[in-house]
């Protein structure tokens, strides 16, 4: 409660001191203007689009009280407005990734940014206004694709590089961005000069800069050979091992001690170099292997519960050591290459070194149509049963887009298969649609083959933590913490209906378990507080409630700014008792009180490195945006807080099918099998009963999948 009137004090007495600023005199209000401007512009720099929504609102505001207490000119007023014009087309340049409308807006007020200081030239303020107008609109017209308009601005701003710069380092910074606009419009043969000259200044002052202009020059050389321009993927891959060294290396020093934040900052920056390299396809699908288990480890491992060096330092040739003889691991790649998202998949046997193997694109295989309907838009059908159903009954179509030829070849006589999925496969339940001649299969899917380095135990341990029955209108105060203010926000205007067969099924399981040790919440008892209290606790974790997953972008970077902001963990939740309580209540304070919904950036933070598994029977949870390093989602959030296996719906389950396969599954763990087994057993056998028409109907059958179990 204490922490509650503190929190309420220091914002009445925040707000009172920004009256008094608003209302101060000039030289006060125009140091206060340059404070917003600049907390905005950091804003931006860190893809933070809310806070620069903040910043925005607050200076509007500041100069409506200024001008109604006749203390603003208008030619004051025009100054400052030409602020906030540039700052709200920083907002919409991140909020493109949300709403495509941005785009158009952005632009709008970056243009009226630079015709403004055009008209006003003279004054080192007017040339630097002008000169950041140019790089805002290069960087909106290159994320748009429109290289030619980011060239013409780039080539307007170039002059002003030295002048205008912060730091020595800023004017070979913006080089290397001009030189990928020429990259992008042709001009290879100068852009590789350009890039030249910034490697030359770098080369002995900075080992990142140093390692980032080396992969735009990679880049380039894939480009120019991609338009038959020339042929130099050699180069380009001596280019993005040596930046991949580099990186390595840093992130063996650095990436273990940072916090979460810079965790986060730390891995968008690197994001587009996991792209660009996947281009290089089969000259050394070794090397790329390498990469992806380094993505992953940062993407996925490296958290604040557990992780470490052991995670960023493995390699294909430790994840061959581990495979039996009769095994096979797959890591699936998507990239972007030819202007296209494209499909990959690095196969890696007993012996010999991985191969690359070409796929369909993910284009081909969402937009293959069953019917009237495409795959993509089947998937979204997520509670409709004869749409899914298409999708996981076309064994000679959509299943060989998958599994094409080349890839079961690659394959062989392999019986074990254990693959990590990428881009469209994680909506997908592609262990489940195998062609005849890979039916015999036994299926593993991993968040990343390296988890076969990693000590496996025989069965979930001796006792459960059992959460079901939840009661959404809870009266309860929610309790005093942490608590993640954009989930709430995102969900607000939503209610949630009582689980009708929830009690049911955790209180079957309960007593199929027949373990003293487990602990059952329900009812008022499920609260948000209480999970995170115990969660630690217990080998297994058992949620029967809501999912929701409330689909907004990945901040999207470029090579002119990259992205170090990522809100899509706020995106993904489960619901627990009083959320529908704290939702209606408009004096709620969701930063400083739990409020019954469970997002995935809140699991992120939790310690679950003792949980061997956790089965979320809620809608949706598996779901996530899809991005190339995987789905940013609930699973996302469970693995780096450590958790072990996982078990997710890839569709809204229905409460029969739900509780059936969720009684017989924990039934055989509780008799001594593997999670592996039990999971396996149970789908293909008696979780819906045998005079059911609907035990073999894939909507109900292949609605859960299982993440990270090994035998």
């Amino acid at each position: 409660m204490k922490l509650i009137w503190l929190s309420v004090l220091l914002s009445v007495c925040y707000t009172v001191f920004a009256q008094h600023r608003a209302l101060g005199t000039d030289s006060d209000f125009a140091e206060y203007a340059k404070e917003l401007k600049n907390k905005g512009n950091e804003c931006y720099m860190l893809s933070n689009r809310t806070g620069i929504r903040q910043v925005v609102d607050e200076y509007e505001a500041a100069l409506t009280k200024r001008k109604a207490a006749d203390m603003l000119s208008t030619e004051q007023e025009e100054i400052f407005r030409q602020d906030i014009l540039k700052l709200n087309g920083d907002y919409h340049y991140e909020n493109s990734d949300v709403d495509s409308s941005s785009y158009g807006l952005a632009e709008r007020y970056f243009k009226e940014y630079r015709d403004y200081w055009q008209d006003h030239q003279g004054t080192y303020v007017a040339g630097q206004g002008l000169y950041t107008a140019h790089l805002e609109l290069s960087q909106l017209y290159y994320k748009r694709g429109r290289y030619e308009e980011a060239l013409k601005e780039m080539m307007a701003a170039k002059p002003d590089f030295d002048i205008y710069a912060e730091d020595e380092n800023e004017p070979f910074d913006k080089l290397s961005q001009y030189a990928m606009c020429l990259a992008r419009t042709g001009q290879y043969g100068e852009a590789l000069r350009q890039v030249e000259e910034v490697l030359e200044y770098y080369e002995n002052t900075s080992s990142e800069r140093y390692g980032e202009a080396l992969r735009k020059k990679a880049k380039i050389l894939m480009l120019q050979e991609e338009q038959g321009a020339g042929k130099g993927r050699a180069e380009a891959l001596e280019c993005y091992m040596a930046y991949f060294a580099l990186k390595k290396n840093d992130a063996l020093e650095r990436f273990v001690g940072m916090n979460s934040k810079e965790r986060e900052q730390y891995w968008m920056r690197i994001r587009p170099f996991v792209t660009d390299c996947y281009r290089t396809e089969d000259a050394d699908a070794g090397f790329l292997y390498d990469v992806t288990l380094f993505a992953k480890a940062l993407l996925l491992q490296l958290d604040s519960a557990g992780g470490g060096r052991q995670a960023i330092h493995a390699t294909w040739q430790m994840v061959q050591e581990a495979l039996k003889p009769d095994a096979c691991a797959i890591e699936f790649i998507q990239y972007e290459k030819y202007g296209e998202q494209q499909m990959g998949a690095l196969v890696l046997k007993k012996t010999g070194a991985p191969v690359f193997v070409a796929m369909a694109s993910p284009d081909s295989v969402l937009n293959y149509r069953l019917g009237y309907y495409s795959v993509q838009e089947r998937l979204a059908k997520t509670n409709n049963g004869d749409a899914i159903n298409r999708v996981y009954n076309d064994s000679v179509g959509i299943f060989r887009l998958v599994w094409n030829a080349e890839l079961i070849d690659a394959v062989g006589t392999a019986r074990k298969v254990f693959f990590a999925p990428d881009g469209y496969m994680h909506r997908i339940a592609v262990e489940y649609m195998l062609p005849k001649e890979a039916s015999s299969w036994e299926m593993y899917r991993l968040t990343s083959t390296r988890r076969l380095l990693q000590h496996q135990l025989s069965n979930a341990g001796s006792k459960a933590l059992i959460v079901g029955g939840v009661n959404f209108a809870g009266s309860q105060n929610q309790e005093v913490g942490a608590n993640d203010e954009k989930a709430y926000r995102n969900m607000k205007r939503l209610r949630f209906d009582t689980l009708k067969t929830s009690l049911q099924e955790v209180e079957q399981i309960r007593a199929e378990r027949n373990q003293s040790l487990d602990i059952l919440l329900t009812a008022d008892k499920a609260t948000e507080s209480a999970f995170r209290r115990l969660c630690s606790e217990f080998p297994i974790v058992h949620v029967s409630s809501h999912g929701k997953f409330a689909s907004t972008q990945i901040p999207f970077g470029t090579d002119l700014k990259p992205c170090l902001g990522d809100e899509s963990l706020s995106e993904s939740v489960i619901v627990l008792a009083g959320v529908n309580t704290s939702l209606a209540n408009d004096n709620f304070n969701p930063a400083a009180r739990h409020d019954g919904i469970l997002s995935a950036k809140e699991m992120s933070s939790l310690d679950m490195r003792n949980t061997q598994l956790v089965v979320l029977a809620c809608c949706e949870t598996g779901l996530g945006q899809i991005t190339s390093e995987g789905v940013y989602g609930i699973q996302r959030g469970l693995k780096n807080a450590g958790a072990g296996a996982i078990v997710l719906s890839l569709w809204e389950a229905t409460d029969d099918t739900t509780t059936a396969f969720m009684t017989a599954f924990h039934r055989r763990i509780a008799e001594g099998r593997s999670i592996a087994q039990a999971f396996r057993e149970t789908r293909l056998q008696d979780f819906l009963t045998s005079d059911d028409d609907s035990v073999n109907n894939p909507f109900y059958r292949n609605v859960f999948v299982l993440i990270d179990a090994i035998d």
